[in-house]
């Protein structure tokens, strides 16, 4: 997009922020690498945040970017693992599933229902009807 600026980017793989300044570097060149996403919130005066790292960080990082004042934050799912047991499949994976079978069938479900697997469920079942969203 035309009218966008990247002031920052940020990862803790050095050779994934040599990726991004060999690729983009010609197209924004005052964008500064950093490998503390904390660090960039407090100096790169953002307006917009995308968070794609692993979803077990999503929270942390989505909570600190609205406490520094960011006014858009864009987060890869699941915002959270903690509902339902750390890292659960349910919330990776079976959004995706119900997808697939609403694509695969032609048609849209009138009722979901999901559990989480065993290790994982804490006593939470997840029930959707037709017009909600499944989380």
């Amino acid at each position: 997009m035309d009218n966008v600026e990247v002031a920052g980017y940020c990862d803790i793989v050095p050779d994934l922020l040599d990726d991004f300044e060999n690729n983009w570097q010609g197209r924004w060149p005052s964008a500064k690498p950093y490998t503390d996403y904390k660090q960039m919130l407090a100096e790169a005066n953002l307006a917009i945040l995308t968070v794609g790292t692993s979803d077990n960080r999503h929270a942390d990082m989505v909570v600190d970017a609205a406490n520094s004042g960011i006014k858009a934050i864009m987060c890869e799912k699941p915002l959270a693992t903690t509902m339902g047991g750390p890292r659960a499949m349910l919330f990776h994976n079976g959004s995706h599933r119900v997808h697939a079978l609403v694509f695969f069938a032609d048609s849209e479900p009138t009722h979901v229902m999901g559990l989480l697997e065993e290790g994982f469920d804490h006593g939470i079942s997840i029930e959707a009807t037709s017009g909600k969203t499944l989380r």
